[in-house]
């Protein structure tokens, strides 16, 4: 069992619960084995059991790295013709992508994953997904995003809104903005509450009206950073 679920479980039980004699009252249902074995564990240390209250020291302090640690995708995730250029993001070869590739070509869910560890591996960007029509969000980048999280099994790190359309890390408060470019007000509006917003992810370039148009809203959209 990993030590950050467990972790989880401690920390979730030490602040719902209350200790007497070693008896641990708990406010809400056990779901899974971790929960049990923190119950148990916290009970043990709340009856003056050194032994259990090191371990569980061990355990919150294991799983806090274990959350620091940085996010990778797992190789198995990443399809051969996007290998290099994952290898260029992560070395910053380049600021600008353009791929190619028609339905099937698996685009769309390597960038959607990209995104993802680019934002958990960054904690003060965040990111603004763009189509030509604004309706046409919702079904396509933002179910997208949403797939790539839960293939990922990372959905729980997320909040996924959909009025305003965005979605938030819950640990930071970084955003992911959805924008049509048939509303260029509502992208000149964004403001993010912190940082900069550093990924721009035009979807369906070929749809946009000339590069002219990509341009105005690169310069309304990229504030900052590096």
């Amino acid at each position: 069992m990993e030590n950050s679920g467990m972790a989880e479980s401690i920390k979730r039980l030490i602040c719902s619960g209350e200790s007497d004699s070693g008896n641990v009252k708990i406010n809400f249902p056990e779901s899974d084995v971790s929960t049990f074995l923190a119950k148990a564990l916290i009970s043990k240390a709340s009856g003056g059991d050194l032994s259990a209250i090191k371990e569980i020291r061990s355990i919150v302090e294991s799983g806090e790295e274990t959350e620091k640690k940085e996010f990778l995708l797992p190789a198995k995730s990443i399809a051969a013709p996007f290998i290099d250029i994952y290898r260029d993001v992560l070395k910053k070869g380049h600021t600008e992508y353009v791929l190619y590739g028609g339905r099937g070509s698996t685009k769309s869910s390597f960038i959607s994953m990209m995104l993802l560890e680019l934002i958990l591996n960054n904690e003060n960007i965040h990111a603004v997904i763009c189509r030509r029509v604004k309706d046409t969000l919702r079904d396509s980048v933002y179910a997208q995003i949403k797939w790539a999280a839960i293939e990922l099994k990372i959905e729980d790190r997320f909040d996924f809104k959909t009025s305003p359309l965005e979605i938030c890390v819950k640990k930071t408060g970084q955003k992911i903005y959805f924008r049509g470019a048939d509303d260029p007000a509502k992208i000149k509006s964004i403001k993010v509450p912190f940082g900069y917003i550093g990924i721009l992810w035009f979807e369906e370039l070929d749809q946009f009206e000339g590069e002219e148009q990509v341009r105005s809203i690169e310069q309304s959209v990229i504030r900052g950073g590096n």
